[in-house]
């Protein structure tokens, strides 16, 4: 019973490891639409959200990471 809630615990770790990196992207990529969209651009800002979502993201995972 204790090694089933150590698997539970270190699997839980590893699907929030994921949302830490994804969160950031998905906010980036639909703040940079959304932006696009008001000012009328080409999708440049929605790559940059993404791609600034995506750095952020990997940040926050490092640091996490380096924590455990």
């Amino acid at each position: 019973m204790n090694e089933e809630k150590n698997a539970i615990r270190k699997s839980a770790k590893l699907i929030a490891l994921g949302f830490e990196l994804a969160t950031p992207v998905v906010v980036g990529a639909l703040g940079g639409y959304y932006l696009d969209s008001k000012l009328n651009s080409p999708p440049w800002l929605m790559l940059l959200g993404t791609i600034g979502g995506f750095l952020c993201g990997l940040k926050t995972l490092f640091n996490i990471l380096k924590k455990l």
